[in-house]
This record gives structure tokens, sequence and C-alpha cells, in this order.
């Protein structure tokens, strides 16, 4: 079960790597995307808003804040407790600050270095396949539905 799990979730990362996070309920750019039903079912899920244009950019590689943002949103995490993890490029202002926060405190996401954590760079798939699984791990059968994934 735990492997079909897994297999479910790489191929919902290959999906989300191709994917821009942040989004509205704007149509225009992906009106003749090949992912248009996945994209418009996250939309109206709430796992995906709108970039600052109204646009979702599906052909745009995905940033790790992105995906983070993604992660939590479509596993339901929510930050919980006082656990704050400074890094020097990022501020409690920054729109994916408490979604990092988050994904810390879930235990899922390290920083790049020390005191980095890079939100703004692309995540790679190697990096995808580190937190899903960090997430496969730490959580036992009974707390992951596979819906979830």
């Amino acid at each position: 079960m735990k492997s079909k799990k897994i297999s479910v979730a790489i191929s919902l990362i290959m999906i989300l790597t191709s994917i821009n996070v942040p989004l509205s309920q704007a149509q225009g750019d992906i009106e003749n995307h090949w992912a248009k039903q996945t994209i418009t079912k996250w939309q109206q899920e709430g796992f995906l808003k709108g970039d600052k244009n109204g646009n979702i950019n599906p052909d745009n590689n995905i940033t790790r804040a992105e995906f983070i943002t993604l992660i939590n949103k479509a596993l339901g995490y929510n930050k919980t407790g006082d656990k704050i993890k400074t890094y020097k490029d990022i501020k409690q202002t920054d729109w994916y600050y408490s979604q990092i926060m988050t994904a810390i405190e879930q235990g899922y996401i390290n920083g790049t270095s020390k005191d980095t954590i890079s939100p703004g760079s692309n995540i790679t798939r190697q990096e995808v396949m580190t937190i899903i699984n960090k997430i496969a791990n730490t959580k036992s059968k009974s707390q992951i539905d596979k819906n979830q994934i």
C-alpha cells in the first residue's frame, strides 16, 4: 500500500514540476493547455491561486516556495506551533513565510544551507522526491489518506 501511495505521489510530482503555483481563477493562459482539467480542479480545491496578473503560467518551472505551498494545501498542513527558524533569504512579510514555517514544523523541508532556504529557486526533481520521501516516512499509514496524495 505504501508503494502505491509513493507511485501516486511520483505521478503527481511529475505534473507539479511543470506548473507554477500561486494562482487566481484566471483561465486565459490555460485555455488550450494539456493540463487544463487538473489545473482547474486544483483551483477549485484551493490548491492553486494566481500570480499578481492572474496568470497560472503552467509551462513555467515551480519554485521551492510554490511547491511547499502546494504540498501544505494538498495535505492540509497548517502551522500549529511556534517553531520559527530564521533564514536570511525570507522575511515574515513574504507571502510564503508561513508556508515555509509550516513545512519546517511538519519536518519535510530543510534549508539549502545553514541560513538560507532559497524560496525563489526552481525546485529540482531530486528535492521533490526528498520531500515526498520525508512525508511518506514521517506519517503512519493511518495518517495519510490515499486521496491526499
